[in-house]
């Protein structure tokens, strides 16, 4: 249930929210009260349902983790995510921690998520930026992705990348033409800066 005032959207529950580790969160007579975490709502219906469609996709990831991976929203904005995806055995980047940030639209999730790696990471579909070029952040987006689908995409490019999709393009000849050098290149990164 949702109730408007002039400023916000409040989401009524009678349940806790699953923000465990978000911080001390204000809990009144089942009423989360937005304003104890800074979290800022727009009074648009559609932030709201964001809100409430992120909250469900954080309860399922929990309840269903993607593997390598574990994600949660910032404690103050549930718009922010953080990832840490640890490198997946028998690959390059295996042994590595790698920080990836998710910039959720208050129009998700009818508009994607920016997603952004911290860590650095020798990848062609990776830029320097961090930023990750994967189909369904764009032509493939719908608003039945989530959350979820979309570290799982993220972890299988740490598999194999996508030369077809390169944000660099000398790297992705590099992995088509001469594997040996980019197997080591990425190795000596993983090392140098995901350790």
């Amino acid at each position: 249930m949702a109730v408007r005032n002039a400023e916000r959207v409040y989401i009524l529950r009678e349940e806790q929210p699953p923000f465990e580790a978000a911080g001390n969160l204000e809990w009144k007579q089942g009423c989360w009260d937005p304003r104890a975490v800074g979290l800022s709502i727009d009074s648009t219906p559609t932030s709201a349902r964001s809100v409430l469609r992120l909250t469900k996709e954080m309860k399922e990831l929990k309840r269903n983790p993607v593997k390598h991976c574990r994600a949660a929203p910032r404690a103050d904005n549930i718009h922010e995510w953080t990832a840490v995806i640890n490198g997946p055995e028998n690959t390059v980047y295996e042994g590595g921690t790698f920080f990836v940030q998710m910039f959720i639209p208050p129009t998700y999730p009818f508009n994607s998520p920016k997603v952004q790696f911290l860590t650095r990471i020798y990848h062609c579909n990776i830029n320097r930026h961090g930023v990750v070029n994967v189909d369904i952040l764009r032509d493939r987006w719908s608003s039945s992705m989530t959350i979820g689908r979309i570290l799982q995409e993220i972890v299988a490019l740490l598999y194999d990348c996508k030369p077809e999709n390169a944000l660099l393009e000398n790297i992705a000849e590099q992995y088509m033409n001469n594997r040996k050098e980019f197997d080591a290149t990425a190795r000596v990164w993983t090392l140098r800066f995901a350790q």
